[in-house]
């Protein structure tokens, strides 16, 4: 988009800037909560949930999120103890964790560990909120990091409940695209791309 020759060449138009993909998700939540559309959480993995102004933006709309987020971030514990969510996560004996089953497959119950903390994150407008951990029982080094804004006495399984709502939506989606074309295109020219992509959604 910095090069606007080449995007006049493609017929893109000058009005249109460049958006990361959490900011297009603002936009586009923002516009169902001026339509009405009924929503109380939001779910999403980490390439959205690191971003700071989105989950703001989420919770000063009064909508609750559960949002994956990177290992590499520095939390604050609430006895103000500063220090990597790794380094928590890492710290905890095996008593400390839960044992919940969401799924069942062909082997039968599908069992994961799960922790939850209140705690801030440093960077962050929204102040305490859940850090909620999810982690393979066999492998401990294989593990999930989410964060929430719900309030304080959501439980745990609520909490885990609404995190893993996040794969059946992904795999509609994806069902979805295959039925309606909207990854199947070959375009020259903006014009057809965004209408293609209108007439797919």
């Amino acid at each position: 988009f910095e090069d606007r020759e080449r995007c006049r060449a493609a017929k893109i138009p000058d009005a249109v800037d460049f958006h990361t993909k959490p900011q297009i998700a603002q936009m586009m939540l923002e516009q169902a909560w001026r339509e009405g559309v009924p929503m109380q959480w939001v779910v999403a993995d980490s390439l959205y949930g690191n971003s700071p102004q989105l989950r703001n933006a989420i919770h000063q709309a009064g909508r609750s999120y559960v949002l994956g987020i990177g290992s590499h971030h520095q939390i604050q514990r609430a006895d103000g103890l500063v220090m990597a969510l790794s380094s928590l996560i890492e710290s905890q004996g095996a008593e400390s964790w839960d044992r919940l089953c969401f799924q069942l497959s062909e082997k039968g119950a599908v069992w994961y560990e799960w922790r939850a903390w209140w705690i801030r994150l440093p960077n962050d407008e929204v102040g305490e909120q859940w850090l909620l951990v999810q982690r393979h029982p066999d492998h401990p080094d294989d593990y999930c990091c989410y964060v929430s804004n719900a309030p304080l006495e959501t439980s745990l399984i609520e909490l885990a409940g609404v995190a893993l709502t996040r794969h059946s939506i992904e795999q509609l989606l994806e069902e979805a695209k295959g039925e309606t074309g909207l990854a199947d295109y070959q375009v020259r020219h903006w014009q057809g791309w965004y209408r293609h992509i209108t007439l797919s959604l």
